[in-house]
């Protein structure tokens, strides 16, 4: 994280030092601002299937859902008031030319930068940010190593270099009044317990939804997908965010869940 980051990050704890956190938060009260996600080349089919939801989500009431990149904490979330919202597009509109990093500006400035453009390398993670303020709204999507690489020279490519700043911002942001995130609608991937982890049987646990049956969420295929609200999509989310292996009836299953954040 980059000195200048940090004392936003910083200012913006000031500013929402006093002020209340209204819980619990449904994203599907308001409609997105921007989001953030990455997808790693090198991604698990576990990560692959969790990395469907964004990382970051802005939503235009103030609602803010987030985790860290690597997967080391679960989803966080708070609720800015109107201060805190517009002291944070006013930073993203000064720092880093929000809302104007448009696709239309990116591609003006397209020729210019490559002729600077450092060489890249193949790489296959890609991150992809989506802001809804643009009509109709735009997603950038490109492989981190080239959205760096076009990031070298504000004065040839200020958009290119504002678009990778502000993707920097979204993977590291924090806030010290989030609490954890328990969605209200989530989706869950159901397989029987593979082969190569056979040897972790023995630890699996009591499927406790006895409403959701896992063998009809996995169905004839050999990975099923089901999605839940309500009481059970929290019931799940608890649960499966501990435990992974379950058994239901003479069956262990592995069960992955995500939560659904997006409308």
């Amino acid at each position: 994280m980059t000195c200048r980051w940090r004392r936003f990050i910083l200012l913006l704890l000031v500013i929402v030092s006093g002020t209340g956190i209204i819980h619990p938060a449904h994203a599907a009260d308001s409609q997105p601002f921007i989001w953030r996600k990455l997808v790693s080349g090198s991604s698990t089919i576990e990560e692959a299937f969790s990395t469907r939801t964004p990382q970051f989500i802005l939503f235009r009431d103030g609602l803010i859902i987030y985790r860290d990149d690597a997967f080391k904490r679960p989803y966080q979330q708070v609720r800015l008031n109107k201060q805190e919202l517009s002291a944070f597009y006013i930073h993203m509109q000064n720092t880093y030319g929000l809302p104007g990093l448009t696709p239309g500006r990116l591609n003006r400035e397209l020729p210019y930068i490559k002729s600077v453009q450092k060489a890249v390398y193949n790489d296959n993670t890609r991150v992809s940010i989506w802001i809804g303020m643009h009509t109709p709204p735009s997603l950038h999507t490109f492989g981190m190593k080239l959205l760096q690489a076009r990031s070298v020279n504000e004065r040839l490519g200020p958009g290119w270099k504002g678009l990778y700043e502000l993707s920097q911002l979204l993977s590291v942001y924090i806030h010290t009044k989030a609490k954890t995130y328990l969605p209200d609608r989530v989706e869950i991937a159901v397989q029987i317990l593979p082969s190569y982890l056979a040897d972790l049987a023995d630890q699996a646990v009591a499927w406790s939804l006895t409403d959701v049956d896992l063998n009809e969420a996995k169905g004839k295929r050999m990975r099923g997908f089901k999605t839940l609200k309500g009481e059970a999509a929290r019931q799940a989310y608890t649960f499966l965010t501990e435990h992974q292996i379950v058994k239901s009836d003479d069956t262990v299953f592995l069960v992955w869940v995500r939560p659904l954040i997006l409308p």
